[in-house]
């Protein structure tokens, strides 16, 4: 019986899923500067070829992890929080960080310059023009302090529930017509 080949998409999608896997779990045991493309290819269980094929270097590999990552809860507060009220919503999205929180602690740890973990810019880079140059800045402030939020909340060991976060944000945000999240984002 002849086995069945899986598709090239599919194929690149495991390899990439491989390497991702194999740097994660080195990460966890080594310091990022001491691990090298070897030691990622032979954890992964792909060539050289395969790997090259897929990265320049690991530093993209941790990139790729980041965007996932990042891509992820982007989609997760798009589809499925849009709709919650400010104080569901925003423990809703600390849950999803928290249940995350293993490969934030690696990328944090790493010290690597990603651009897109704990960042909401996809936001601000939509299409649509602020209907002024005070809004623009306001939501420009404002997805930076939500961002540097999450993150102090991770970098000191989320000792906040997600519900003490969603109550303090709340607090913050949604109860200053001026920081307001949701009425910005949609009278961008």
């Amino acid at each position: 019986m002849k086995k069945k080949r899986i598709s090239n998409p599919a194929a690149k999608a495991f390899t990439r899923e491989c390497i991702r896997t194999a740097l994660m779990y080195l990460m966890k045991q080594t310091p990022l500067n001491e691990i090298t493309v070897t030691s990622i290819i032979q954890r992964a269980g792909v060539s050289r070829a395969g790997f090259y094929h897929n990265y320049s270097c690991k530093e993209d590999v941790l990139q790729d992890i980041s965007t996932t990552l990042y891509e992820k809860i982007t989609d997760y507060y798009k589809e499925e929080l849009s709709n919650l009220d400010p104080y569901q919503r925003y423990a809703q999205l600390f849950h999803r960080l928290k249940d995350r929180s293993d490969m934030f602690e690696l990328l944090l740890k790493s010290q690597f310059q990603f651009n897109n973990v704990f960042d909401f810019d996809y936001f601000i880079h939509r299409n649509e023009q602020p209907a002024t140059p005070e809004t623009h800045y306001r939501f420009t402030g404002m997805v930076y302090a939500h961002r540097f939020i999450m993150r102090e909340w991770f970098q000191n060991g989320m000792k906040e529930s997600p519900e003490e976060m969603a109550t303090i944000l709340c607090n913050i945000f949604e109860n200053n017509n001026t920081w307001h999240l949701h009425t910005l984002l949609y009278n961008f």
